[in-house]
Parts: structure tokens; sequence; C-alpha cells
């Protein structure tokens, strides 16, 4: 199930007219929206996020430079995922005619194969967009990164062994490495259930390309202090993109 949650939310509780509701804790909750409404929160939102900034900097690596590359390097990744779970007439999976002309004889034939080589270099693209995003989150200290990792990680982890059955290997810190001759020289079942389809791992990798993209944008806009604009009035943002990383 989604959640979304939105500023909708905070002002029918600002305004509940429940009789049972406590008269201090009214008091408290109004006061706390003036502070919003004339910006005293934003000042407070903005010397918090400044530290939270220096401090991620200095210790950690995350900051907005740094999570931007991983926004990219989560594009990178489900382009890369995408252009082989592809299926119909974008599919890399479909076999392609090949003309060759016998030079005794003149005469020329067509075959119809895999393309191999094309394969490869979507296969290849995918493995390096994987290392390149794996790279990029181990500079992160959210865990709404770094449980990510450790989950994707465990799934590529479960799968080494169709991963080998495609020249592909898992190394020691957890990068991919894919040999040409031993990929070519798969079977093309092996390759097709790997990459192909909405059920495959390329399929799973893109969701989670997409899942690192939002987790970027939500820290980026935390260390931003975005939710509040410069006269102090709340931005509503839906936190279910948020919420829905964490499962």
């Amino acid at each position: 199930m989604s959640i979304s949650t939105t500023y909708s939310n905070y002002t029918s509780l600002f305004y509940s007219s429940s009789s049972s509701s406590d008269s201090t804790s009214s008091t408290s909750l109004l006061s706390d929206y003036a502070s919003i409404k004339n910006g005293s929160y934003k000042k407070l939102l903005d010397a918090y996020y400044t530290k939270q900034e220096s401090e991620a900097s200095s210790d950690s690596g995350t900051t907005k430079t740094s999570l931007v590359l991983l926004q990219q390097n989560a594009i990178d990744l489900k382009t890369a995922a995408d252009a082989l779970a592809a299926t119909g007439s974008d599919s890399l999976f479909e076999k392609v005619d090949t003309k060759t002309t016998d030079e005794t004889t003149g005469v020329t034939s067509t075959t119809s194969d895999y393309d191999y080589d094309s394969l490869y270099e979507a296969a290849t693209e995918l493995v390096e967009a994987y290392n390149s995003i794996l790279e990029a989150s181990s500079e992160q200290s959210s865990s709404l990164v770094t449980k990510k990792t450790d989950i994707i990680t465990s799934y590529i982890g479960a799968n080494s062994s169709l991963l080998s059955d495609a020249g592909i290997t898992i190394n020691g810190d957890n990068s991919l490495s894919i040999d040409e001759e031993d990929f070519k020289q798969a079977d093309i079942s092996t390759l097709k259930t790997l990459f192909n389809g909405s059920n495959s791992l390329s399929s799973y990798l893109s969701s989670k390309a997409s899942s690192y993209f939002y987790s970027a944008q939500n820290l980026i806009s935390a260390l931003s202090g975005s939710s509040y604009t410069s006269s102090g009035s709340y931005t509503a943002l839906s936190t279910g993109s948020l919420i829905d990383s964490l499962t």
C-alpha cells in the first residue's frame, strides 16, 4: 500500500473540533503553527540542516554534491536495466537476420540468430552502472541509502549461480565483473531469465534505481531545508515515496 501524507493532514489536526481535545495541547499546537507561519521555525530548520550538512561533509561525505552524483548513477542504472528488460519491438532478445555470401560460389544465405554482441554491450553497461551506484552509495551514511544497498547486494548474492552461468562474477566488495567469452557462450534461456522481462534481475534493478533516486532527492531536500519557503510558509510534500522506500 502506498502512503501519501500532505499538508492537509496537518490542517485537520490543528482544526479538530473534538470535545475531548486537551486545551493545553491545542494551545501548544497553535503556537507551533504560528512559529511555522512567521518564519521562526524555518530559521531553526536552516540552522539545523546547515549544521547537519557541515557534519556530513566532514564525516561521511553525505553532501548535496554526492547525492546528486548518486542520482545520476541511479539514472544510468535504470537506463541500462530498462534496455535489457525491454520486450516487444524494443527487445534486445529478438533474433536478427544476417546475410553472408560464399566467396567461392557467390551464393548469399540468410541466418537468424541472437545478437550476442549487442547483448554483451548492454550487459556490460548494466554491470558498470551497478558498480558505480554501489560506489556512490558507499559514500552515504543515511540509512535510506545503506539499507537499499544491503538489500540489493543480498538479492544479487542470492542469484550468484545464475549470474555465473552468464559469465558474471560477484567480487569480494560486492561489485560485478563480466567475462565476454563466457557471456557469449551462455545459453540464451539463462540470459533471458536474468535480464529480460518484468520478473528479471534487470527489472528488479530498474525498480531499485528509481528508489535510490527518490531517496537521494528526499535527502537533498532535507539538507536544503526546502520544505519551507523563504517567507516561512510550508510547501506541501508527499511523504509517500519516502515511507515506501523504507519497505
